[in-house]
């Protein structure tokens, strides 16, 4: 998975390894998780079954969106990326199933709908936080120059 991610994803050769893998263990075992509590593959569809990896998810998208470079396509290419390398694992080994197949689409398209609201939500804080920066900073110079300007004005006046 990793080789592939820096290979397809110019971004990811730019975060340390640790950061890039760090959200894949718990994904995997909440993969797991929703299999075996499964017995009716026919309530896969319902959201509330994806609810634990909503957290990790959140937590990678939040994480995606303060690297330099990273944007949405990249995100969820990381996801593409997983999906296809797990569900090759997973035949090579004789486990994939249509029912494994289901849940692994329908928790990734949740996974993937949890990191990318995260991550753009993530990206609007900055960018609020940005431009309150700025006006701040910016506010006490222009202050100043628009007192000398009243000032010049008012001497000339005289």
């Amino acid at each position: 998975w990793e080789e592939s991610v820096k290979e397809e994803i110019k971004a990811s050769n730019f975060i340390s390894r640790i950061a890039l893998r760090d959200h894949l263990p718990p994904l995997i075992e909440d993969i797991i998780q929703i299999i075996r509590r499964l017995k009716d593959f026919e309530v896969i569809k319902d959201k509330e079954h994806y609810e634990e990896v909503s957290e990790n998810c959140i937590q990678h998208g939040r994480q995606r969106s303060s690297f330099s470079g990273y944007t949405v396509d990249q995100v969820l290419r990381e996801y593409i990326i997983f999906h296809r390398i797990l569900t090759d694992v997973l035949m090579e080994e004789d486990a994939y199933t249509t029912e494994v197949g289901i849940v692994l689409k329908y928790t990734l398209e949740n996974a993937m709908l949890f990191s990318i609201s995260a991550f753009s939500i993530s990206l609007q804080e900055m960018r609020q936080k940005l431009i309150a920066i700025l006006s701040h900073d910016l506010r006490n110079p222009i202050s100043t120059a628009y007192m000398a300007i009243s000032s010049i004005e008012h001497n000339q006046e005289k």
